[in-house]
């Protein structure tokens, strides 16, 4: 095997992957490709975890290198993560699912401490973004259940584009009919949410990609709900019915970042938020690249249940 980071080993024969697998009593084993970008993407996430969990073997195998392993344990998409315990598998995540691989190797450790977890959020937190975090904060996009989220009016990004930490490309959302964006993300916890980050500008790496005569624009206004149960319509976006927060966006920082405070009394026990975004030219389409939601993760609305992670 050759040593491809601090903690982690490649291996590249049944022979070593036997060996790796019974040097310890657990072990997670990461799928993975040269050309897969989100493979490069979450690698310094399971380098800190398994700095974190030293009882636990960690190494993984290339999948191009090594079509048997990946053939042996029907391995088809990348990254996949495999769980051991004993030499016998006990779970697996597919995918750069930052939560979902703290979730389960957490599980497989036993115990530790109840955030330990959401550690992946905490991981990917970028150094322009933890000026905006005050102790005891989180930022709670880890939170967010995709398979309820919503996002309208785009043709460029997804809800995902905005929200999800294991995206850590630089993409952008690009509003379409008009200059108005809607999002509703619920949360597998009841929350509380301190504040709202967005990054705004449009990637000069898209600039050839949007026609000449198209308009872009930050946002310029945005509203928010909590707890609603689904998505609202844009006649009650747009006339503000029963928002908690309401307000023109400040000017972003030098790295794009705008911070909005909201009122923290009315945001306990939260459970989902709608944003809706607006810019100053209704015919100019409004561009974001992401939004982070910080506040209080707080706690599980299944107490006991363990989610499955897609």
């Amino acid at each position: 095997w050759r040593l491809v980071s601090k903690n982690m080993h490649q291996v590249k024969t049944q022979g070593e992957f036997d060996e790796k697998l019974g040097a310890k009593e657990l072990a997670v084993v990461k799928f993975t490709a040269s050309w897969c970008g989100p493979c490069k993407a979450i690698a310094p996430v399971v380098e800190q975890l398994a700095r974190k969990y030293p009882q636990v073997e960690f190494f993984e195998v290339d999948v191009d290198q090594s079509k048997d392993i990946a053939q042996k344990y029907g391995v088809t998409a990348m990254p996949t993560f495999v769980y051991f315990q004993s030499q016998s598998e006990v779970n697996r995540v597919r995918g750069a699912d930052p939560d979902g691989i703290a979730k389960a190797l957490k599980e497989l450790a036993g115990g530790g401490d109840a955030n330990e977890a959401a550690a992946s959020s905490t991981l990917l937190t970028s150094e322009e973004q933890k000026k905006y975090i005050p102790k005891g904060f989180d930022i709670l996009n880890d939170l967010v259940h995709f398979g309820e989220a919503e996002i309208l009016n785009v043709k460029q990004g997804s809800i995902r584009t905005l929200f999800d930490p294991a995206n850590t490309e630089e993409t952008q959302v690009m509003s379409d009919a008009d200059s108005q964006i809607l999002t509703y993300t619920p949360f597998n916890n009841k929350t509380k949410v301190y504040s709202l980050l967005l990054k705004v500008g449009k990637l000069p790496s898209e600039a050839e990609q949007i026609a000449e005569d198209e308009e872009d624009q930050p946002p310029t206004k945005m509203k928010v709900w909590a707890n609603t149960t689904s998505i609202i319509s844009f006649d009650d976006a747009a006339a503000g019915a029963k928002a908690l927060h309401q307000g023109d966006l400040p000017e972003p920082d030098e790295n794009g970042w705008i911070e909005i405070k909201l009122r923290y009394v009315l945001f306990q026990n939260v459970t989902s938020i709608v944003i809706f975004l607006d810019g100053e030219d209704e015919d100019a389409s409004t561009v974001v690249q992401r939004i982070a939601i910080i506040g209080d993760k707080g706690e599980s609305k299944d107490q006991g249940k363990l989610e499955s992670v897609e």
